[in-house]
């Protein structure tokens, strides 16, 4: 922008970061390990937020789509997390009772209020053990303590 004497092409490289950004992504220690061991015991499902092309490049890139029954992007279905309707979809889906389905995420206000305004036992990943909230929810610091809770 003139202001800074910047004259990179922002548009390029939105457009180019948007194309590229499933090529940067990294599991969490002990992924595969975590979701082999679970997919043996339950149905596993994924929901997320996003556009439909950024999110399904992400999990093609990373060879865990093969993990899940359930894959549902909110830029498919037009229905965004916190919107329980995303999650009772998911349900749905899976064949379940949302009282049956536990759901994993990290982000507050979409994934754990979003799911448990879904009727779902939200997990919540949150390495902050300071912040509290009010809420009945089974928290974690790493994704590898998910064995322990299921």
């Amino acid at each position: 922008n003139n202001k800074y004497g910047c004259n990179a092409n922002i548009e390029y490289w939105k457009n180019y970061w948007f194309l590229h950004f499933d090529e940067h992504q990294t599991l969490n220690n002990n992924c595969l390990e975590v979701l082999n061991t679970l997919r043996q015991k339950y149905k596993l499902g994924v929901i997320t937020n996003g556009d439909s092309y950024s999110q399904n490049q992400k999990l093609t890139t990373t060879n865990i789509r093969k993990y899940f029954d359930v894959i549902l992007v909110s830029g498919d279905i037009g229905i965004h997390k916190p919107d329980k309707r995303i999650f009772l979809q998911a349900v749905e889906q899976l064949g379940l009772k949302p009282e049956e389905v536990a759901f994993i995420g990290d982000t507050f206000s979409t994934d754990i209020l979003g799911a448990y305004n879904a009727g779902l036992k939200p997990v919540w990943i949150w390495p902050d053990f300071q912040r509290i909230t009010e809420f009945p929810i089974t928290r974690i610091t790493h994704f590898e303590e998910l064995l322990e809770v299921f």
